[in-house]
């Protein structure tokens, strides 16, 4: 297979040898061309020192320099470029306490997780531990021992998953055995770290590989404990917050607590949360009713919570999608700012203050269950009606 990278990759890697210093590009960029995939992010390996790459190139930040890591910008690409290296003495279980400079290439990819992220590249391929024969394989195989790797780094216990369910690649027997042995130590990451993971995990092409760390109880640390998932969470539509939802219905806990322990933003917590009231409470099958939520979701978002329900819960929601469908192509009111009338029209009537938001949820309630009223003359002379009758 002929592999070709990008004109600003091909630059800087000549740049370098022309300056006598070997470079490579590697890691996910390459795996990714090799299963055929469209890399968006580049990473650069060489024997250079990380001052003399500073020296070579116009625009560089120092992004990494006690690591030898410094981002290169070329052609508006940034691009990070790493000296060869050796880490040791992963006392956290997460960060090498001592980095030592490689002499080639090999050394260098001897460090890293996966065999699948252990291929170098520019004129030729460079792959001393079969990361090819893996990739045709659909199979993840730490580099090394994988007890040793897991422990310097424990997050690649779940990143091992991670790429499983992305790349829907079955995880080498050895490495599967080891991530369960040591699936303790993940309770020494940040959970920023872990939660970044699962979210890739969760909205890959696998997301039932989830189920093997519940049920080996990786990560109950997080409240997640040992429960039936089913593996139609597959067949869900990709959204974070909905599988979220579920996964947290099925291990039969609230996802608030989770979540905050997570750090979720407060925007995929919002939308995790109203996915699972609707699915611990049906909703409304009455179109008024339906349409006083629907603001709570996207019409998309309803689609994909009703075919959940249908899914999970052999549930016949043709009403509902039928009510979806009407919302949307009819532009029916479900909300105050799709009301033709505005706050300056309510206060010429005489309302104030509070007064206004309760006559805007007035004129709502009225719309809901009769959406031809959604008329500016109309509104407002229901408007005028319930301000007469408040004088009363």
């Amino acid at each position: 297979m002929q592999l070709k990278l990008p004109d600003f990759i091909t630059k800087i890697i000549k740049t370098l040898e022309s300056h006598n210093f070997e470079a490579y590009c590697v890691g996910g960029a390459v795996r990714d061309m090799l299963i055929g995939d469209t890399p968006f992010d580049f990473d650069i390996a060489t024997n250079a020192p990380a001052d003399t790459v500073m020296q070579l190139f116009d625009k560089v930040i120092p992004t990494g320099l006690k690591h030898g890591t410094v981002t290169v910008i070329v052609e508006n690409n940034a691009v990070e470029i790493t000296t060869y290296r050796i880490d040791s003495g992963y006392t956290d279980s997460r960060h090498p306490d001592f980095i030592s400079y490689a002499n080639d290439i090999t050394e260098d990819l001897s460090r890293r997780d996966f065999t699948i992220n252990a291929i170098a590249l520019n004129r030729k391929i460079v792959d001393p531990f079969n990361g090819k024969r893996d990739l045709e394989l659909k199979t993840i195989k730490t580099v090394g021992d994988p007890d040793m790797r897991l422990r310097e780094d424990a997050l690649r216990i779940l990143r091992a998953f991670r790429f499983s369910s992305q790349l829907d690649f079955t995880i080498e027997k050895n490495t599967l055995q080891s991530c369960i042995l040591n699936g303790h130590l993940l309770s020494k990451i940040s959970r920023e770290r872990i939660y970044s993971e699962l979210k890739k995990l969760l909205t890959g092409k696998n997301p039932y590989i989830i189920s093997t760390l519940v049920n080996n109880n990786i990560l109950s640390f997080l409240g997640l404990c040992p429960n039936y998932i089913p593996k139609e969470i597959n067949l869900l539509d990709n959204i974070l917050p909905l599988r979220l939802a579920v996964l947290c219905y099925y291990c039969g806990v609230y996802s608030k607590k989770i979540l905050k322990n997570l750090h979720a933003d407060t925007k995929t917590l919002t939308k995790v949360l109203i996915f699972e009231q609707f699915l611990y409470n049906k909703p409304p099958n009455y179109f008024a009713e339906f349409k006083r939520i629907f603001a709570f979701l996207s019409p998309d978002e309803w689609n994909a919570l009703l075919d959940a329900r249908r899914i999970l819960f052999n549930e016949d929601n043709c009403f509902l999608k039928y009510f979806t469908a009407k919302i949307t192509s009819e532009n029916q009111p479900y909300k105050i700012s799709m009301l033709n009338i505005s706050g300056t029209d309510l206060k010429r009537i005489g309302y104030t203050g509070k007064q206004l938001v309760i006559e805007f949820n007035r004129l709502l309630d009225a719309c809901l269950y009769s959406p031809e009223k959604n008329k500016k003359d109309e509104l407002i002379k229901l408007a005028i009606d319930d301000f007469k009758q408040s004088l009363y």
